[in-house]
């Protein structure tokens, strides 16, 4: 997601920084989206997720905390444009532009964007012939093309075909982890997360929400057999549920969902970096 943060400090310009990415984290460590060299900022002080023109963030552990709207925060928090993020003597503020042509050297992509969705377009329909003929060989590569159509859809804004892509994704995936769990159950949770982005931009709440849980439910068993390799999907996705949940209004859940996230994020702060791969960028 495209979105900038303002960042002020007492006796100091105030400047801007513009991601296009959902998870960013800020910090004194030079390894850090945001950098701030500053005594009383952590090397990994604070995460922020981004999804949907909202926000969730997490205090790290931090020395001496992160505060929203000058109150302390002790778990995940929802926080939207014009809050006000305090991070040592730092204050952050997000937005999502309004005129995203403004954002840098994103109209020089055009056209390699529009390249890359006519190569997934195209690696579809080669997959699909030879997958008719050898299904064993070729069914998974039909499915890999298929989230990645999905993916260059999402992103040019195509949702409705980035719907249609990504459900047989999802259906292929499901074929395929019924026959060898161990080895696609990981695609098919993936792709049931991106399902649920795509069915939330449509304003498809309650489906939506349905395919996140289930996510939720593969990537916990996952976990469950191997924690180090499935511990940082889990986190995702149920941050995803959170969001899902919260649209719905059903708030104490998001926040129990939220809360378990944050919980498991605490665990994989020895290496809190990279999260995984179901977190999506640009989407």
């Amino acid at each position: 997601m495209l979105f900038t943060i303002s960042i002020s400090e007492k006796g100091a310009a105030e400047r801007r920084e513009t991601f296009d990415k959902n998870e960013i984290y800020v910090g004194n460590d030079p390894g850090n989206e945001v950098m701030l060299p500053k005594g009383d900022v952590s090397g990994w002080h604070a995460r922020i997720l981004a999804r949907d023109g909202r926000f969730i963030v997490s205090d790290l552990r931090s020395r001496h905390g992160t505060y929203v709207n000058g109150r302390k925060i002790a778990e995940a928090t929802i926080v939207r444009e014009g809050d006000k993020i305090c991070i040592g003597t730092c204050v952050l503020q997000l937005a999502v532009p309004k005129d995203r042509s403004r954002h840098a050297g994103q109209d020089a992509d055009v056209g390699q964007r529009e390249a890359a969705l006519e190569a997934a377009r195209e690696a579809v329909n080669r997959y699909r012939t030879l997958a008719k003929s050898r299904p064993d060989a070729f069914l998974p590569d039909l499915a890999a093309s298929l989230q990645n159509l999905g993916m260059h859809l999402s992103n040019a804004g195509d949702h409705e075909p980035a719907l249609e892509a990504t459900r047989e994704a999802v259906d292929t995936y499901r074929t395929l982890a019924k026959a060898r769990p161990d080895a696609f159950l990981p695609d098919l949770a993936t792709e049931l997360n991106n399902l649920g982005v795509v069915l939330s931009d449509l304003g498809q709440r309650e489906a939506a929400l349905e395919a996140t849980r289930e996510a939720v439910d593969a990537f916990r068993s996952l976990a469950k057999a191997r924690p180090d390799a499935f511990l940082p999907d889990l986190v995702t996705s149920l941050d995803n549920l959170g969001f899902d949940l919260s649209d719905l209004g059903q708030h104490e859940a998001a926040l129990e969902a939220t809360r378990e996230a944050t919980e498991m994020q605490r665990r994989l702060e020895v290496s809190p970096r990279p999260l995984g791969p179901t977190e999506r960028g640009s989407a």
